[in-house]
């Protein structure tokens, strides 16, 4: 066995196998789901943009767009975002996720995809749970259909 880099193995060992195996060019089937696969990528970031202006509000105003103007008051700079759990519930989940995500993005905190499913839970789950913690002393509280996400002692709704 020949010891090179993995992406030489890959090139030199693994590809020719997936050709003999699917007897047509590896390369290019993967290329052409992977250029799919960014596409839809780019639909559904383009759909979670449009449903996140008409339901994600921060210091109670509607964000109307993602800016990353520093000047921009409605930028990562507000404290307090908030979206509605009832409009978002109806969405699919691929969609309901980024929308979870640009809302975190937006007050500029980091977060993980078990933070995004923990937010989802209290959109399509909720009986009463308590809040979801967040990184730099965030959190994600539901009061009735409202969302809110927050410096933890911040909520409207404690």
């Amino acid at each position: 066995m020949t010891h090179y880099p993995l992406r030489s193995r890959i090139r030199h060992d693994v590809m020719p196998l997936l050709d003999s195996c699917t007897e047509t060019d590896a390369a290019t089937l993967l290329a052409g789901n992977a250029a799919s696969a960014r596409e839809d990528i780019e639909c559904l970031d383009t759909q979670a943009q449009t449903i996140a202006s008409a339901i994600i509000t921060a210091d109670g105003d509607p964000l109307h767009h993602a800016s990353s103007d520093p000047d921009d008051a409605l930028s990562t700079s507000a404290v307090v975002t908030s979206f509605d759990a009832d409009r978002l519930k109806h969405y699919p989940a691929a969609l309901r996720k980024r929308v979870i995500m640009i809302a975190l993005n937006r007050i500029d905190i980091p977060f993980s995809h078990r933070h995004v499913i923990a937010i989802d839970d209290l959109v399509m789950r909720w009986h009463g749970q308590g809040a979801v913690n967040l990184p730099l002393q965030y959190s994600a509280n539901r009061k009735n259909n409202v969302i809110h996400v927050c410096k933890d002692g911040g909520h409207a709704n404690r």
